[in-house]
């Protein structure tokens, strides 16, 4: 092979290696970002209500609370280990959802990291593609907002913040 060949393909794949190392930094740092927006949204509402000691509030806010900091370990892999645990995924749902904004607030964050798993991940790309192959996409994207609705109902993600030391977030951003 000729060496400006060997050469470009270097290139490319050194780039390739490096942009694949800021999405993922990009990816959680957007993730974030979303999720602080939509938690501040609802509190913004409770507040204007008068609803923020509301105990589904809380609830919503320790769920989220707890998705932000495991994000950087939030993978489709993970999301399988923790739906197939079965000591950790017995119903605890023991707080109606007494509040519309609530309801709507949750929603947006099981959309939010069904896309997060999903399409912003080589292995969730990696699912999606298999699936629409099988013409199962829509079927796929409807379970995994399922799957992480469940794990957020049975408290899954607030047991595994817990269980991480309190400074994984600035050692994955070290990473």
């Amino acid at each position: 092979m000729r060496p400006e060949i060997r050469f470009i393909l270097a290139c490319g794949g050194m780039s390739a290696v490096i942009t694949y190392v800021f999405w993922m930094r990009y990816r959680v740092w957007s993730f974030r970002r979303d999720l602080f927006s939509i938690r501040d949204r609802l509190w913004s509402t409770m507040l204007e209500r008068g609803e923020l000691d509301d105990p589904s509030h809380r609830a919503f806010r320790l769920g989220v609370n707890a998705l932000i900091g495991i994000a950087p370990m939030l993978t489709p892999f993970t999301l399988l280990r923790l739906l197939f645990d079965s000591g950790r995924t017995e119903a605890l749902l023991d707080l109606p959802i007494s509040s519309e904004g609530v309801f709507a607030a949750r929603n947006e964050v099981f959309l939010r990291v069904s896309r997060y798993i999903i399409n912003e991940t080589l292995t969730g790309l990696a699912f999606l593609t298999i699936m629409r192959a099988f013409r199962m996409a829509q079927s796929f994207r409807a379970a995994s907002k399922d799957a992480i609705q469940k794990l957020f109902d049975t408290h899954v993600f607030e047991h595994l913040a817990e269980a991480i030391p309190s400074n994984t977030s600035e050692m994955a951003r070290a990473v």
